[in-house]
Parts: structure tokens; sequence; C-alpha cells
């Protein structure tokens, strides 16, 4: 559901998948796995995660040529599935879903 949810969101995204592997399925299952760490794991060690995007961020623009918009955009994906488990009544638990949603987006525009 994140990939279909990010090839509907990310213009040219699936075909930068298909240009970067010839494992396609292996890629995509690996760069959810990604998301969903940095998603979990921000408010407990966002230190950890900003030296994670210092270092990922940069080469995926630099080396493979692809655009910060998408790596966001995969983020925003996988961020969208697990809010969509959010039970409807639950303000709360959504204002922090969406304050660590722009938090680590922000993070991604500060590492490029």
């Amino acid at each position: 559901p994140v990939m279909e949810n990010f090839y509907k969101r990310s213009e040219g995204g699936r075909e930068l998948f298909e240009l970067h592997s010839r494992h396609m399925n292996q890629l995509e299952g690996l760069m959810v796995e990604q998301s969903v760490y940095c998603l979990m794991q921000w408010f407990k060690s966002p230190g950890e995660i900003e030296i994670l995007l210092h270092d990922t961020v940069p080469h995926h623009k630099d080396v493979l040529n692809i655009p910060t918009r998408a790596y966001k955009d995969l983020l925003l994906a996988t961020a969208d599935i697990i809010a969509g488990s959010i039970p409807g009544r639950n303000n709360v638990e959504k204002a922090l879903w969406t304050e660590l949603c722009e938090q680590l987006l922000n993070a991604v525009e500060h590492s490029d």
C-alpha cells in the first residue's frame, strides 16, 4: 500500500525505482522499511535520524539523481498509511503524528 500511495503521489517515482533496480520489489521493501524506521524513531532519537538523512538524502540527490521531493514523497506515503490506522476520535494521536511528519520533513529539507 505504501508504494501504491507513493506512485500516485510522486511524479516519475515509479521510473526512479525502475531505473535503479533490477529487483524492484526488494528495493521498494528496503525503502519502505527505512521510511518506517525514520518515522518510528524520530521522537526517540532525532539525532540518529538526522545523521541518517544527512548521509542518504545528498547521496540520493547527487549520485542517483533522485530529487529530495521523491524522498519526502516516500516518507509521506508511508506516514499516510500509518496515519490511516489512528482511530478517528483520537485527535491527540493525530496531532502528534502531524507534528512528527512536519519535523521529519523539515529535517529532510535541511539534509539537502
